[in-house]
């Protein structure tokens, strides 16, 4: 089943969080371009850490396909 754009921002937004993101946001930006629906942002609290919520991130969005 294909997911909207919204689950897959949302998706992306778990996957950060059970990574320990910190200030997860998701933006929804389909009125303002045509670059993407949404933006999802997170902050971390050192390299490692943000080379592991980007690989959670990516994944996540690999498996919804």
């Amino acid at each position: 089943m294909n997911k909207t754009p919204r689950e897959l921002a949302l998706l992306a937004a778990q996957a950060l969080s059970e990574k320990k993101g910190r200030e997860i946001q998701v933006l929804e930006i389909a009125d303002l371009t045509t670059l993407a629906d949404y933006f999802v942002l997170c902050t971390g609290t050192s390299a490692p850490q943000l080379k592991a919520l980007a690989d959670a991130g990516e994944k996540a969005m690999k498996e919804a396909g």
